[in-house]
């Protein structure tokens, strides 16, 4: 890796054949964030959903509990939204900032009206049908608004939009794909969201030696990790915190137990609930933790590689691709 101009970097991989993993797999952030998920997922009226739960709200249980059993938490249909409610929600937020945030600043999203010839472009320019009455993604997310113009759909005019500007201390994070493999791209019709409170209780600075494992039980592809010493005093305190309230908003009859969240980037990747009766004080977190969920052998390996990469500090985004042969004598 070598530095290009101010604001370019040069990579060299040698012997790589695989380019478009290589593209995929350089740019990649890979931020990995553990929330409490009650205390910070939000229903439609903007108030948490841990906020509401005694008061039995029903769009708070069903972003809590699921739907009877059949969909589970963080999937879409258990109280998700479409992407441009959900960020039109995110910005209607009052901002916050905290070491807890996963971001510095705002993030800003483009919109298409339903309808709107910037619409139909964007499709055409995606091989995709616009849907009637449905605002269509124009352009992002991104951090800043130079670049966010830039990824305009060819044919898409600045001036035809609507930008959304979500402030710091609030993410739209896309509900759990049902296969890593093949996720729902973000701007697809069908795409569903949830709106969090942006105070993270644990990062991939919190993990060690993520790798791609097999659940003993269901022979399913994970990936598995252990705590740093700070890792596993946060997740004891975490854990502790929702088996709490776990047990005080049970107290009325039905069980009700509460979840955390593991997103990476933008994307929620399981939502796993304590049993507050059987971890009344949390876990403790001595033997690691693992991520289930729609993994294929090779998408549990991409996701223990980008979270042995860890976190870029920046954002990058692929200039061109090169290929040199290099001969030896």
């Amino acid at each position: 890796m070598s530095v290009s101009s101010a604001n370019e970097i040069t990579v060299a991989l040698p012997n790589d054949r695989n380019t478009a993993q290589t593209d995929r797999e350089v740019g990649t952030t890979a931020q990995l964030a553990f929330y409490d998920w009650e205390a910070n997922a939000l229903t439609p009226n903007g108030k948490t959903v841990a906020s509401q739960l005694q008061a039995q709200d029903p769009n708070a249980i069903e972003i809590s509990q699921g739907t009877g059993g059949n969909v589970a938490p963080g999937n879409p249909g258990a109280g998700s939204m479409g992407l441009y409610q959900a960020v039109r929600l995110a910005a209607k937020q009052q901002g916050w900032s905290s070491s807890a945030n996963s971001r510095t600043g705002p993030q800003y999203w483009m919109f298409g009206a339903p309808g709107s010839a910037a619409c139909a472009a964007a499709a055409r320019a995606q091989g995709t049908v616009p849907v009637s009455g449905q605002h269509c993604l124009l352009s992002g997310p991104d951090d800043n608004l130079a670049v966010l113009r830039s990824g305009l759909p060819s044919g898409v005019s600045a001036s035809v939009r609507r930008i959304l500007t979500v402030p710091r201390g609030w993410v739209v994070l896309q509900a759990i794909p049902a296969d890593f493999s093949h996720p729902v791209p973000l701007g697809a019709p069908n795409a569903q969201f949830f709106v969090l409170r942006d105070n993270i209780a644990l990062r991939e600075s919190d993990i060690t030696n993520p790798q791609e494992s097999t659940d003993p039980n269901m022979g399913a592809p994970i990936v598995t990790f252990g705590f740093s010493g700070k890792g596993k005093t946060a997740f004891q305190n975490v854990t502790a915190q929702i088996a709490r309230r776990g047990s005080l908003v049970s107290g009325l009859g039905q069980p009700l137990n509460q979840h955390f969240a593991v997103a990476l980037d933008n994307q929620l990747i399981t939502v796993p609930y304590i049993d507050y009766k059987q971890y009344p004080d949390g876990i403790n977190g001595d033997n690691g933790g693992d991520i289930a969920g729609g993994f294929s052998i090779t998408s549990a390996q991409d996701l223990a590689n980008e979270l042995r990469l860890g976190a870029l500090p920046v954002n990058l985004k692929l200039i061109s691709t090169k290929h040199v042969s290099v001969s030896t004598r």
